[in-house]
């Protein structure tokens, strides 16, 4: 009877580690976050994945992702809700990025940003500009906010020295619930240039 259960036990064993194996690489490559949907510029040169049942475009902002459609054109974020705009190294509004390739430190490029900011919008204050890596790539990162909102910049390292301009807003005391989404999106940006 011993000789019956150990080749019996060696195939449950067998089946459990393949089960967990399988349990594994599902969770490692579903989409991260909960990030479901597919965003692909129009022109192809960028794509993120982004939660169900948020909204994305190029008819407003360059490129724009929202939480829900009122926060699209909305002059003042309402709570619980979240926007997003991303520049691509050859868009610009106030700012064209284009101009800073191959300088090679996005604290830089930001730096350069937030004066840029500055000189549209007096009332929005900054802070510290601190660097990270976002899947492999540098990242500077730097809170700001005015009366109204706080705000998330991110300026991401590129392929071929240029950069990506990642702008979320939320209202006030919201944007710290909205931080991980942010991450988990940019996590996903692809570019070709």
């Amino acid at each position: 009877m011993d000789r019956l259960r150990q080749p019996l036990f060696r195939w449950l064993i067998l089946i459990i580690v393949l089960v967990i194996v399988a349990l594994v690489a599902w969770l490692l490559l579903r989409p991260k976050g909960g990030l479901s949907e597919t965003f692909t510029a129009s022109d192809g040169t960028i794509s993120f994945r982004y939660p169900a049942g948020w909204v994305t475009g190029e008819d407003w902002f360059p490129i724009y992702l929202a939480s829900s459609p009122d926060m699209v054109r909305a002059n003042a974020p309402t709570p619980d809700q979240l926007a997003m705009g991303i520049l691509r190294p050859t868009d610009g509004i106030g700012i064209t990025l284009d101009s800073f390739r191959g300088d090679g430190d996005p604290v830089g490029i930001l730096a350069r940003v937030i004066v840029s900011a500055g000189e549209a919008n007096a009332m929005v204050i900054f802070g510290e500009i601190d660097q990270i890596t976002i899947n492999g790539r540098s990242t500077a990162r730097a809170y700001s906010s005015d009366s109204q909102f706080d705000a998330l910049t991110l300026v991401m390292s590129m392929e071929n020295g240029e950069f990506m301009v990642i702008a979320a807003q939320a209202a006030l005391g919201d944007l710290a619930q909205f931080e991980p989404t942010i991450i988990a999106v940019a996590e996903t940006v692809t570019y070709t240039p």
